[in-house]
């Protein structure tokens, strides 16, 4: 425990040895940066660069502005196909449900008549069975 305590100590001696370092770091810290100008500005300088800022923010905000309408532009686009393969899915489906209608009015059509066709032939079958069974009945009376 105490050689970390010792070490940090050195590490925090260390660091404050060199008193200029001390000062300059204080400095940078604690007071506003000072930027010296060479000489002062005229007028005329200052309204040019009040003149030239505004031009370039306005380029930047045209700049800004035309990314945004890009980006505006892509989105609807995006948006928009997105809407035609949805409109196009829905058709599709929408064509899939009649077909699969059509199959089944066609099916049930087939069942209805093959149920028609099955009790056609089970009169036709009764029928001849009991003209069989009367033919019969009719020979042992004789």
């Amino acid at each position: 425990m105490e050689s970390i305590k010792e070490s940090e100590d050195q590490s925090v001696e260390d660091e404050t040895n060199d008193p200029n370092d001390l000062q300059a770091t204080e400095a940078s810290m604690f007071s506003p940066a000072i930027t010296s100008s060479p000489r002062p500005m005229s007028p005329a300088e200052m309204h040019r660069r009040q003149v030239i800022k505004p031009r370039w923010k306005r380029k930047r905000d045209c700049d800004f502005l035309d990314a945004l309408r890009d980006m505006e532009d892509a989105n609807r686009a995006t948006l928009q196909l997105g809407q035609e393969q949805r409109d196009k899915f829905m058709q599709l489906l929408l064509e899939s449900q009649a077909e699969e209608r059509e199959m089944r009015r066609q099916e049930l059509a087939f069942l209805q008549s093959e149920a028609e066709e099955s009790r056609r032939q089970q009169r036709d079958f009764q029928a001849g069975f009991l003209s069989v069974l009367g033919q019969f009945v009719q020979s042992f009376k004789k």
